[in-house]
C-alpha cells in the first residue's frame, strides 16, 4: 500500500481526485438515462476517492509498517 506522508502529495491526491471525478461525471451524465442511476454512480466514485485517501494518508506519528502480531 502506498502511504502519502507529505502534505503536498495529500493535496495533490485530493485535487487530482476531485478534478477526475468532475470530468468523469460530466462525461457520464449524458449517457445515463435514469437520473437515480447517475447519482449512484457519482456517489460510488466519491466513496472510492475517500476510501483511497483514508487508506493512503499516514497520520502524524503513525508507523510506516504496521506492528507485527507477535
Amino acid at each position: 500500500m502506498i502511504r502519502l506522508r507529505k502534505t503536498r502529495w495529500k493535496i495533490a491526491y485530493i485535487l487530482v481526485g476531485v478534478v477526475s471525478l468532475v470530468a468523469i461525471e460530466i462525461v457520464i451524465r449524458p449517457l445515463m438515462v435514469p437520473n437515480p442511476m447517475y447519482a449512484v454512480v457519482a456517489n460510488s466514485l466519491t466513496v472510492l476517492l475517500y476510501f483511497g485517501g483514508v487508506r493512503s494518508f499516514r497520520g502524524l506519528g503513525e508507523h510506516i509498517e504496521p506492528p507485527r502480531a507477535w
